[in-house]
């Protein structure tokens, strides 16, 4: 019943938004009574973390997927961060939730820690295949992960805000993420 609580909590933010999100609605579309949600989620924050946490499992999947269509670790590393970018973009609401303070209160949630921490280190491992081939610079692969989800995370959540319209940028969301993830590569690449 947790299971069905959370993917229709899913549901709701995805097409609704996170305000739309409450027990009665849970309960009515799933035809039990809010007390029965109550057995499994102690309350709406929680339900919260549980959306945000199938959110950065959904987002690992789609990475996986990226890296498993790329050639090659930079390619691979590129892929994760194009996939980030256009799943934010896809599931605004969700991501919002991600990132939301619910999912703030990672400590208190330990599925959503683990799913964050998943994404987190995909990228990483890729950074680290990277390094092991010559193809980025050396460093803290904590450093250098850090600042390929920053730039991927920025972009994502300024074209999901509507805050890019007034630049000379391509237009689309999947070209900007091209853009900045070649300037990322070029950021941390070896210079000759």
């Amino acid at each position: 019943m947790a299971a069905a609580i959370r993917e229709v909590a899913s549901t709701i933010v995805s097409h609704e938004g996170s305000w739309s999100l409450n027990v009665r609605n849970i309960a009515q579309r799933l035809g039990v009574t809010h007390a029965a949600i109550y057995h499994h989620f102690r309350d709406r924050t929680e339900i919260l973390a549980a959306v945000a946490e199938r959110g950065f499992e959904r987002l690992g999947q789609a990475m996986d997927a990226a890296m498993d269509e790329a050639d090659g670790v930079l390619m691979r590393l590129r892929a994760q961060g194009l996939c980030y970018a256009r799943f934010a973009v896809q599931q605004p609401r969700l991501y919002g939730v991600m990132f939301g303070p619910e999912a703030a209160q990672r400590p208190e949630h330990p599925g959503l820690s683990a799913a964050a921490a998943g994404v987190l280190a995909r990228i990483r491992g890729a950074v680290v295949a990277c390094q092991a081939e010559g193809l980025i610079t050396a460093g803290s692969p904590d450093e250098h992960a850090l600042f390929c989800w920053s730039a991927m995370h920025g972009l994502a959540s300024l074209i999901v805000h509507h805050q890019v319209q007034d630049l000379s940028v391509p237009a689309s969301a999947d070209a900007l993420a091209e853009l900045v993830a070649d300037r990322v590569f070029h950021g941390l690449g070896i210079r000759p």
